[in-house]
């Protein structure tokens, strides 16, 4: 949708800009290694709504470490933070290392280790304390691997997808730590990724299963309901689907969309429109004229959500489809957006310009204060590994406007508590002289959608309350004005982001 650049405010005209780019930039690949050269970061996964990332090193212990949101390097130089766990199964038998979940009991690490009688089971370590505090979640013969919990701060518990070995067959499974070590088996076809994907505000999550299409049995997507135990299969188009997903488009509203990656070529993007399957409305790929462009390892930005009007997806594009010899692999974000003959799409890693080719994996995506990272694994050839973060030019915040009205010290915006929310949050901030203050609340197109406070006020804390039960789920901007009444102290406006979750 297209705005006059001279009717917005200036928070409306910051939104713009990081919706399109800033096309009068030209963004430069900034693509560095992390961590210690002798360390191992594997399968490296990031909180989302938060700043950590836990990852195993080389021994299968699991570390968490502390990331900075302005820069997205680590805090420290080895990550080694937080002490997780350690003893966690190889990553080729339990095909995933620690997955991050979320209840109203705290956040919480979901993963496998193997028993003395040699059974993958799993475990949880709940974070929040000085050491995370370690349960095992199943028991019996049968081995668990492949967990993916889900992040719901406001639920009573964690939900729970794994893979389940009984008689050597795989039954791919649900359970609720609340009723651990109680599990639900559900009986599909097994997909062929072996992946589950937990749909925010619900307790279904969708997967790929075996479907009918024009062409013959594929594997389409599929929601399975938790709750009523059902599954359904909502495509019934051709070409086989993997790494499917659900995520909330900006585009329409927040309405919640689904997309896979199909016949390793494209990312379908689906919409539910009250038909009995869904409605295919757009295919992103790699751009034409690039030599790799078979797409894996598609994901949503963490936190299922976009920004500026845009939803975004972070990939790998190979130069083979030969899983076991992928070749070159490149790392990709890609924008859905609206203008459908200007869709994002961007290289990020450090072959775009060295030209140097190497096996790229994982990538995963982090969202700092200012700006969307990229972390992804690089194949060494000594077969080691390293991680390296990409910066992505997607802007997540309008810091730049804050920094440049921001006076000396006389006034302070705090983060708001807690965060994510729902439906109740507190912000505070400091004014150190008698002040006019306006506190709104903008959703990610720049809408204002709530106005705390618009008074003059005396030097002094302040508290207020922010109530979002009549908000959609989704990620939002405060932000304080302020200014001493006699002009003395100059004009204050900073801005911040807080999480909605229901």
């Amino acid at each position: 949708m297209k705005r006059k650049v001279l009717a917005l405010s200036p928070l409306l005209l910051f939104v713009c800009m990081f919706a399109s780019q800033l096309p009068a930039q030209t963004f430069q690949i900034d693509d560095v290694p992390l961590g210690a050269p002798s360390v191992q970061y594997n399968d490296p996964e990031f909180e989302p709504f938060g700043h950590r990332m836990v990852f195993m090193d080389s021994l299968n212990t699991a570390w968490v470490a502390t990331l900075n949101p302005q820069t997205g390097f680590l805090q420290s130089a080895t990550g080694f933070d937080l002490l997780m766990d350690s003893l966690l199964t190889d990553l080729q038998l339990s095909t995933n290392g620690p997955e991050w979940g979320a209840s109203a009991q705290g956040v919480a690490l979901f993963y496998t280790k193997t028993d003395s009688k040699g059974v993958m089971q799993l475990w949880r370590a709940r974070l929040g304390a000085a050491s995370p505090e370690l349960a095992q979640i199943t028991t019996g013969d049968s081995s668990s691997f492949a967990v993916y919990p889900y992040f719901e701060p406001q639920r009573p518990a964690v939900k729970f997808y794994f893979g389940m070995d009984s008689a050597n067959a795989r039954i791919d499974s649900w359970g609720d730590e609340s009723l651990a070590p109680v599990v639900y088996p559900f009986r599909v076809k097994p997909p062929a990724s072996g992946q589950a994907y937990w749909i925010s505000g619900t307790e279904d999550f969708v997967i790929a299963t075996t479907g009918a299409s024009p062409t013959g049995n594929v594997l389409q997507i599929s929601r399975y309901s938790t709750a009523t135990q059902t599954l359904k299969i909502l495509t019934n188009d051709t070409g086989t689907k993997t790494a499917v997903c659900a995520f909330y488009a900006p585009e329409f509203n927040g309405e919640l969309l689904y997309a896979a990656t199909v016949s390793q070529r494209y990312i379908n993007i689906y919409r539910d429109l009250n038909e009995p399957f869904l409605t295919l409305i757009a295919q992103l790929e790699i751009p034409q004229g690039e030599t790799n462009r078979f797409v894996s390892s598609m994901q949503p930005l963490i936190g299922n959500q976009g920004f500026g009007g845009v939803s975004y997806f972070s990939a790998i594009a190979n130069q083979t489809n030969d899983p076991y010899n992928p070749g070159d692999g490149a790392i990709w974000m890609l924008g859905l957006g609206l203008d459908t003959a200007n869709r994002f799409a961007r290289r990020v890693d450090d072959g775009q310009t060295t030209g140097e080719i190497a096996q790229r994996y994982e990538p995963e995506t982090y969202i700092g204060d200012a700006e969307v990272f990229v972390y992804y694994n690089k194949g060494l050839t000594n077969g080691a590994n390293e991680l390296r973060r990409a910066r992505t030019g997607i802007t997540t915040a309008m810091s730049a406007a804050a920094a440049a009205t921001k006076p000396t010290a006389t006034f302070r915006l705090s983060q708001n508590y807690p965060n994510p929310f729902n439906p109740n949050t507190a912000v505070g901030y400091q004014l150190s002289v008698a002040s006019q203050v306006q506190l709104k609340v903008f959703d990610v197109l720049g809408r204002e959608v709530a106005t705390l406070v618009d008074a003059k006020q005396a030097a002094g804390n302040y508290a207020v309350n922010f109530n979002a039960k009549n908000l959609t789920s989704g990620i939002y901007f405060y932000r304080l004005q302020a200014g001493s009444s006699d002009g003395r102290s100059g004009s204050f406006i900073e801005t911040k982001k807080m999480i909605l979750v229901k």
